[in-house]
């Protein structure tokens, strides 16, 4: 999670592929540090092998914007990136 964070504000992205279950800083922590104004120009895909309402809204509350569960299909995957990324 905070090797992510130095990645992103060093290199930048067009897409986040975010995993809430992360060592030093959950998904939702990240999601809270890049703030509206980080989630604004960067898409980001919340994943998670526990998909509950509760975790779904808070992560959309805090900017991301799909939610994917895992294990994850690669086809599915990539389909809401290129979506994603059509949107910008």
């Amino acid at each position: 999670g905070v090797e992510a964070l130095g990645l992103l504000r060093r290199d930048g992205a067009d897409v986040l592929l975010l995993d809430l279950n992360l060592p030093h800083k959950n998904g939702f922590e990240i999601l809270e540090e890049l703030g509206p104004a980080g989630t604004a120009s960067l898409r980001v895909i919340v994943m998670s092998e526990q998909v509950q309402d509760d975790k779904i809204i808070r992560a959309f509350s805090l900017g991301a914007h799909d939610f994917v569960q895992k294990p994850l299909n690669p086809r599915v995957v990539v389909s809401r990136i290129q979506r994603l990324l059509r949107s910008e």
